[in-house]
């Protein structure tokens, strides 16, 4: 077909016609045919126009004598009536027919890459945009850019893996700016010179953009753009359903921006050599990362503020967005952050990973009470992984979740790899409310598997199920809430295994004049101490008598032979099974009995 590029097995520099190739073939005639179609009824719907005033002015109606008349001059082949109907038609369609795509070297684009192609380039462009027809660029070519121009809107290019290669600086303007309505083929390749001020490929006030084949950045030297966090690789502003099935960003401290681009889809996300790898910033409701990668801390990397793998910090709201199969190295601070300035909704992590993170590997946060005190909702992590927590900062975690309601964890995974803990905490929590957490596995924390205090307020309605906990020091399960209060926490189910050091297995309240929290509501804990958590260990002795006894316990254990004989106060009708012993022991009355 006329202007679609294509393979051939002969062809020397393709012997084999890969299924890269064919699905490129489909999708640039997918995209030639689309077109077709558009203008195809638009001149029928012309033609049908022009019919309908002819036969209004001579007074045919439909089903009438004379209509069937002229149906039937129209059937005769050597009818007049036919050859002028013959006529009116071709004339409205030949030029359809035959407009071709626009070809890049028609206006003089060299594409060796030394040349300076900006200008023809985007006569080019501006040609076959206001023809309404493809631009074409052969394959091979390495397009030299000195300057920035927008390219027009309803631009569609074929761009055949060719390279557009930035040849000067151009301070903060990009190299390539994709305008409202347009649609690449065969992938946007940029290279950049790198340095401070940079910028890679800009889609700004520029609604359904989409790009087939990928889009590629990389900069020639690493840092690129870190003197403003506003030069990206690739950044995405005010431009909703942005589509890319790939984006791949190199050697950029800020890589990846999508701000105010609500229904945005990226197939895959991969950044190498980072500071912040992805941003999505506020106004981006219903946007999807369906895959991807970010890897090697850059050289201006830090333990500061914002340097994360994959940062949601937004000063507007944003609904329904979903990061799914998306793993995150070698992050500055932590590995995934949700913050901001205002409340962010439903917001999914479905089987991520952070591995390696300076701070935390996910981290969810609200305001403060100077930051009007707003409270991220509806968060959910499924069957995500952190793994190395800390490697900077050592007081951090592998889950860390504040200032926010209707939480899920389902099936977290806090783990080591090479470091001698996974994290100093794995799951750590304040000032929440609704949270449900299912299947926890938590190995190798230095102080705290699960931490639950009072940092940033009350806490209410969390529940973990089918916990399991195995960690050679500090402690299990650990709640403090001095001057908060605490109500509904419920452990269902699951196995804490505190096998060496001076931890305990469950901690509640403080057993000192700092005991000034509250617990109300229905607690509950069921659990099960492992054979290697020592009698001693398994409940603190440093625990609250008045927060044991709001909980109700069902306490599966193995008592040592001289183990104290007693336990501590939980609420009446609490349960211990000491599997040693094969005995049974019943709160009553403020009491243990045998049963």
């Amino acid at each position: 077909i006329s202007g679609i590029a294509y393979v051939v097995p002969d062809d020397p520099g393709h012997p084999v016609v890969t299924p890269e190739d064919t699905k490129g073939i489909a999708k640039s005639i997918a995209a030639r045919l689309r077109e077709w179609g558009l203008r195809l009824n638009e001149r029928v719907d012309t033609l049908a126009s022009r019919v309908d005033s002819i036969a209004g002015a001579v007074g045919l109606a439909p089903g009438s004598p004379e209509d069937s008349a002229v149906s039937a001059f129209i059937l005769d082949a050597a009818s007049r009536t036919r050859a002028a109907v013959d006529s009116v038609v071709g004339s409205a369609m030949r030029p359809i027919l035959d407009e071709g795509p626009i070809h890049i070297s028609r206006f003089g684009v060299k594409g060796d890459g030394a040349a300076d192609d900006t200008d023809a380039f985007h006569a080019a462009a501006s040609a076959a945009a206001t023809a309404g027809v493809p631009l074409v660029i052969p394959a091979g070519m390495s397009i030299g850019i000195s300057s920035y121009k927008r390219l027009p809107e309803g631009l569609t290019m074929h761009t055949n893996g060719a390279v557009f290669r930035q040849q000067t600086p151009m301070g903060r303007a990009p190299v390539i700016g994709l305008g409202a309505s347009s649609t690449v083929v065969g992938g946007l390749r940029v290279q950049t010179l790198g340095g401070d001020a940079c910028q890679g490929v800009h889609v700004a006030d520029a609604p359904d953009v989409t790009v087939y084949g990928g889009i590629e950045v990389r900069s020639a030297t690493p840092g690129a753009g870190k003197a403003n966090i506003r030069d990206n690789g690739v950044r995405v502003i005010n431009s909703p359903r942005f589509t890319a099935d790939r984006v791949y960003v190199e050697n950029y401290d800020w890589a990846v921006w999508v701000d105010e681009s609500p229904g945005f889809q990226i197939g895959w996300a991969e950044v190498s050599t980072y500071s912040l790898a992805v941003r999505i910033k506020g106004g981006c409701s219903q946007g999807r990362i369906h895959g991807g990668r970010v890897y090697k801390a850059g050289p201006n990397s830090a333990y500061l503020p914002g340097y994360n793998g994959l940062l949601m910090e937004n000063q507007s709201a944003s609904d329904d967005i979903r990061i799914s199969n998306f793993t995150v190295d070698d992050a500055g601070e932590h590995g995934y952050r949700v913050s901001g300035f205002t409340t962010q909704t439903n917001i999914w992590f479905y089987h991520c990973m952070a591995r390696g993170s300076g701070g935390s590997g996910f981290k969810v946060l609200g305001g403060d009470d100077n930051e009007n005190g707003f409270r991220n909702r509806g968060i959910t992590f499924n069957a995500c992984t952190a793994i190395d927590s800390g490697t900077i900062n050592r007081n951090c975690c592998g889950f860390l979740i504040q200032r926010a309601d209707d939480v899920r964890l389902i099936s977290p995974v806090v783990k080591k790899a090479k470091q001698t803990f996974s994290a100093v905490e794995g799951i750590r929590m304040s000032g929440v409310s609704h949270v449900t957490v299912v299947a926890p596995k938590i190995m190798d924390t230095q102080k705290f598997a699960i931490h639950i205090d009072e940092a940033c307020g009350n806490v209410q309605d969390v529940t973990f199920t089918d916990t399991h906990i195995s960690t050679p020091s500090g402690h299990g399960i650990y709640l403090q809430n001095p001057g908060v209060e605490f109500r509904d926490m419920r452990f269902k189910g699951g196995l804490v295994e505190v096998y060496d050091g001076d931890g305990a297995g469950f901690y509640a309240g403080r057993y000192t004049s700092e005991d000034t929290g509250t617990w109300k509501g229905m607690n509950e804990l069921e659990i099960t101490f492992s054979d290697s958590t020592g009698a001693s260990r398994q409940i603190s002795e440093w625990s609250s008598p008045n927060a044991l006894a709001s909980f109700m316990a069902d306490i599966t254990m193995w008592r040592a032979a001289d183990a104290a004989p007693s336990w501590p106060p939980f609420a009446g009708g609490s349960m211990v099974l000491d599997r040693r012993l094969g005995t049974r022991q019943v709160m009553k009355g403020g009491v243990w009995v045998s049963v």
